[in-house]
């Protein structure tokens, strides 16, 4: 058995990236529900929690002490004071902490919790939900190769980790952790451009999402430059140089790069002072 298989998960926060790193732990069958408690301020997300088998509280301690490896999911404005608050309760020799908060570097983080905490920083999207997420890695100055390990035996079959330098986890999590909410809007206005023209909304939402999944593929398994899929889908005078065209005069690629940039140093500025 996998020994990340074994652990037990503390989930400080219950919010929608819990309910999808955890939704896909156990659709994996990676963790079961006995192996896990989340904790929240409010019952708000409690129900969810609840329906997937796992046992809640209102106490972050309890979840400290509950728990091997202990899940940030709180907001990284909150991380300073749940720090303080589970600090007595961790075990450096036992615990792992694995923060999901953007934004804020290891120097903040190892030095809000007990000397020699093992740290890890990861950044997951939403699709860890339907087990094809993507999680950027950054381990911290105490964090081991064990510790590492075991992070990515959780995300077995649930996510792909990018392990990156610290100083390149806020593009990763630009392209990687917002990409999920660009990607949906050009989802939202391909779809729209279907009914457009006259196709069904299911349709038109199920054709994007199929194209969604085919090209992630060719892009996967070919290793090639995307340049090269489109370039093989435009033959002269044709309607995808034509569809190409017209993206090109909305400043499609240049805003989706500048998407990218603008999330990049939203991720810088929200670094505590």
């Amino acid at each position: 058995m996998d020994q990340s298989n074994s652990k037990k998960l503390g989930f400080i926060g219950s919010g929608n990236i819990v309910q999808a790193i955890l939704g896909g732990f156990l659709k994996a069958g990676n963790v079961k529900p006995l192996q896990v408690k989340t904790s929240a301020p409010s019952d708000r997300n409690f129900g969810k929690m609840q329906e997937l088998g796992v046992a809640t509280t209102h106490s972050n301690p309890e979840v400290t002490t509950f728990g091997d490896v202990l899940f940030l999911g709180c907001k990284p404005y909150h991380v300073e004071d749940v720090a303080k608050e589970v600090s007595p309760n961790i075990d450096t020799d036992r615990h792992l902490v694995v923060s999901c908060a953007a934004g804020l570097s290891m120097e903040y983080l190892e030095k809000n919790f007990p000397t020699n905490t093992r740290l890890i920083t990861i950044i997951p999207n939403m699709a860890c939900l339907v087990r094809e997420g993507g999680v950027v890695l950054v381990s911290g100055t105490h964090a081991t190769s064990v510790d590492v390990d075991t992070v990515r035996g959780l995300f077995k079959n649930v996510a792909q980790c990018f392990e990156v330098p610290e100083r390149l986890v806020n593009p990763g999590s630009a392209v990687l952790g917002c990409g999920v909410a660009f990607m949906s809007l050009i989802a939202e206005g391909l779809a729209d451009g279907g009914v457009m023209v006259g196709l069904p909304r299911r349709d038109a939402v199920q054709m994007t999402a199929q194209l969604f999944i085919g090209v992630g593929k060719l892009l996967q398994e070919s290793g090639e430059n995307p340049a090269h899929w489109k370039d093989s889908c435009c033959s002269p005078n044709g309607s995808s140089i034509c569809g190409i065209h017209a993206l090109e005069q909305s400043g499609v690629r240049a805003g989706m790069m500048n998407a990218v940039q603008a999330a990049t140093d939203r991720g810088n500025a929200m670094q505590p002072k």
